[in-house]
């Protein structure tokens, strides 16, 4: 839920005449996933990227049916479980 509402962040226009965000650099952070959770990590990391992807898609006018599916196919997969 936190990366979803940090990507609405993200992708929200600034409004004209705002000053432009400085960008703070942090540092890099690992993850260790169980190998049983891997598979699970590995569509859901899969899924975020592909939801950036059609945002970033979307704000530009574009629509990609192909990714939409992979999307719908993905969020099918991780509902089952």
């Amino acid at each position: 839920m936190a990366s979803f509402l940090l990507l609405a962040q993200l992708l929200t226009p600034v409004p004209m005449g705002c000053p432009t965000p400085t960008v703070q650099h942090s540092t890099v952070e690992t993850i260790t996933i169980h190998k049983s959770a891997f598979p699970e990590a590995e569509k859901r990391a899969k899924l975020s990227q592909l939801l950036i992807d059609s945002l970033r898609d979307e704000g530009k006018g574009l629509y990609d049916i192909k990714r939409e599916k992979e999307i719908q196919h993905l969020l099918k997969e991780l509902r089952k479980k």
